[in-house]
């Protein structure tokens, strides 16, 4: 029983379910598995996301809701500030195919709007190339 326990916590600890905090500044939660560069834009809405986005942008949000949905079908990447695996932004972000790195708290505070970014779901980290 001592052994199935200890499974079943390493197993919570590893989808990142244990309450334990694993990210800072801009790096999170990757999703994917190709880096993706574009222009970052920010949004704390679905309906400003849509206004600002343009087809394969990085959409950088706080979080996602199914309100983002179609949203997230025209960005090339997504970057949230909270999240983990199991968010909804990643899951939509597997579901649809484009990277993400969910999580990074200091997402909509370091990256400018208009900026050229990269996203790394391998390694987890967003990187900012070239401010507007």
């Amino acid at each position: 029983m001592a052994r199935i326990a200890r499974f079943v916590q390493q197993v919570i600890a590893e989808i990142g379910a244990d309450g334990e905090v694993r990210t800072t500044g801009l790096t999170g939660v990757g999703v994917g598995d190709t880096v993706y560069r574009g222009v970052a834009r920010l949004a704390h809405s679905p309906e400003a996301a849509l206004q600002q986005l343009s087809p394969g942008d990085v959409l950088v949000v706080p979080c996602t809701t199914p309100a983002f949905n179609l949203v997230l079908s025209m960005a090339g990447a997504v970057v949230t500030s909270v999240g983990g695996a199991l968010s909804h932004a990643a899951v939509l972000a597997r579901e649809l195919g484009i990277p993400a790195v969910v999580g990074a708290p200091t997402a909509l505070s370091d990256i400018p709007d208009g900026a050229m970014v990269e996203v790394d779901p391998v390694a987890g980290v967003v990187r900012v190339v070239a401010r507007p």
